[in-house]
């Protein structure tokens, strides 16, 4: 789904299995240019080039370029907005009360070692797709209706940090 995507924690320990850098980017402002990446490969160790990607991430082989999503493939074309900082962290378990809600104008995204799942649409669209992950990471575009379930203490993150930018709605 566009603006959604999931970072299993299963793919997440694949990539460090099989690789033997043991830090990857998942999002960033851009892929590292050809030229960089010929300037790093003699002082780096293990530096693989990268490549842009849609959908859910999954690991990269020794091999094969490291896979990610740029950050812009996280915004959108309405935001206008004055934030109030870099981002919003918070923390949740499965006690608290999650309702049907929507950012306008920043990305949120959950993070938990712990099973969790989402029922997510967008704005615009009534196709609900319900999305379940072992542990790992869910990351929402602005415009995301979600409601999300949580079994265990939950990392929340949002960027950047906008004020009365919270929209409850029925999924």
């Amino acid at each position: 789904m566009e603006r959604v995507t999931t970072i299993s924690l299963l793919e997440v320990t694949l990539q460090f299995l099989r690789n033997k850098r043991q830090d990857v980017k998942v999002i960033a402002p851009e892929i590292m240019s050809d030229e960089l990446f010929q300037r790093l490969l003699p002082r780096k160790k293990n530096v693989k080039s990268e490549e842009r990607i849609k959908g859910n991430w999954t690991h990269s082989g020794p091999d094969s370029p490291n896979r990610l999503y740029l950050s812009e493939d996280f915004s959108y074309s309405s935001l206008a907005y004055e934030n109030l900082g870099p981002l919003a962290v918070s923390f949740a378990n499965e006690r608290a009360d999650q309702d049907a809600h929507y950012h306008k104008q920043h990305v949120e995204m959950y993070y938990s070692e712990h099973p969790f799942r989402a029922d997510c649409r967008l704005l615009e669209d009534s196709q609900v797709e319900q999305v379940q992950l072992a542990g790992g990471a869910l990351i929402l575009g602005p415009d995301v209706i979600h409601k999300v379930s949580l079994t265990g203490i939950t990392m929340i993150v949002e960027f950047p940090a906008v004020k009365g930018d919270r929209v409850s709605i029925q999924i």
